[in-house]
């Protein structure tokens, strides 16, 4: 995300044997605050380059559950719908390599449609991995994830912070 850089080798060009990294300092969803419900949708550009030789046959994106907690800076502003939030949080996520668009979650040729509860972070981090096709020996995908809070959204999901892990490999 931005100039954040992060490789599956870990640190730069040091190889090592099980050739994964933890890449926790990339927000994906934009790190947006002071959201409110129906509020501006908020996009953020995923650039995945495979800087290797070799083609990459598969891609993928394998989202964990969503968690939600209430955000640091809220205490004790925070609502009480940990429980409910995720579901709140809508999401789309849109490969945007070529000039034609394909919309990965929800899967489907073609442009994403507009952000719904329908596709939110409980949905998302509920379906397992998403396939993202092949990545080829020097070429950049670049992934557009959109979100927004669902205009559904009350007084107890404020100051809550919605968080999916995701491993891209």
């Amino acid at each position: 995300a931005g100039a954040t850089s992060c490789y599956s080798t870990g640190a730069g060009t040091t190889v090592t044997a099980s050739n994964t990294a933890n890449c926790t300092t990339i927000d994906d969803f934009g790190g947006a605050v002071n959201q409110g419900p129906g509020s501006a949708v908020n996009s953020q550009v995923l650039n995945l380059t495979n800087v290797g030789t070799i083609n990459g046959a598969t891609f993928t994106v394998n989202p964990s559950a969503c968690a939600a907690t209430a955000a640091s800076n809220t205490t004790p502003y925070a609502g009480s719908d940990t429980a409910g939030f995720c579901g709140k949080v809508d999401i789309t996520i849109q490969n945007d390599t070529t000039g034609t668009p394909s919309c990965v979650y929800p899967a489907g040729a073609g442009a994403c449609p507009a952000l719904s509860n329908t596709y939110s972070l409980s949905t998302f981090g509920s379906g397992g991995a998403l396939s993202l096709g092949a990545l080829a020996a020097g070429s950049t995908d670049k992934f557009t994830v959109k979100t927004q809070i669902d205009s559904g959204a009350t007084n107890a999901d404020q100051g809550l912070t919605a968080s999916v892990p995701m491993t891209w490999t």
